[in-house]
């Protein structure tokens, strides 16, 4: 079964509880994700998504440049480690209606595993089943 850590993310965008919502928003714009993790030294305390800023400020007139990120994070966090099979993250990615799932080694971040991620890594699941139907039909 295939490994969480072949497919998740190594660079990790993240940001200080005490940064606005505005800077969330820009720094995500800018390398085009949906989340950033949010990191007190280097310890992950939450995320914040699109979801996050949408519900936590643009839907209640707030501004974004006043709003801290510690406001409207995600928390507590969902995490996983990076040898926890897909199947077992998909199931945490369900259960908590997330999409973005970060992968700590203790209380270290280390990656990030998203829906795009799983995708990607299902895709090589079924080409790989499907090698194995091949060889097998080869051998009859």
């Amino acid at each position: 079964m295939a490994k969480v850590s072949e497919f998740m993310t190594k660079k990790v965008v993240t940001i200080s509880p005490e940064a606005s919502v505005l800077d969330a928003s820009v720094l995500m714009a800018e390398k085009n994700i949906g989340s950033v993790v949010v990191v007190d030294g280097k310890i992950p305390v939450g995320i914040v998504t699109e979801r996050d800023i949408i519900a936590g400020v643009v839907s209640k007139h707030l501004s974004p440049e006043k709003t801290l990120v510690k406001d409207v994070m995600s928390k507590p966090l969902v995490t996983c480690t990076p040898d926890c099979n897909i199947d077992e993250a998909a199931s945490l990615m369900q259960a908590h209606k997330i999409k973005h799932l970060p992968v700590v080694r203790g209380e270290a971040l280390i990656g990030i595993f998203t829906t795009y991620d799983l995708m990607v890594a299902r895709g090589h699941e079924y080409d790989r089943i499907q090698a194995t139907i091949a060889e097998l039909m080869k051998e009859k």
